[in-house]
């Protein structure tokens, strides 16, 4: 994934806010990035520790881990 985005979505649950949230992105990343994108979903009530670590006090957060710069 050299050319390509790493996205990291966090979400609360698997609520209809989240599922929507989901569907949307990807919707989005298929129309505009044609592929290029991996996508990791992260569910703060599974897994607190990774939101307490980049810091995610409200869901959904889309984080951009690359390419550089990182953006929320």
């Amino acid at each position: 994934m050299a050319s390509g985005y790493l996205l990291r979505l966090f979400i609360a649950g698997h609520t209809p806010r989240s599922r929507r949230a989901i569907a949307d992105l990807r919707q989005i990343c298929q129309e505009d990035l044609g592929g290029r994108y991996a996508l990791e979903v992260i569910d703060v009530i599974e897994n607190p520790e990774a939101a307490e670590h980049e810091h995610v006090v409200a869901t959904p957060t889309l984080i951009k881990e690359l390419p550089p710069p990182v953006r929320r």
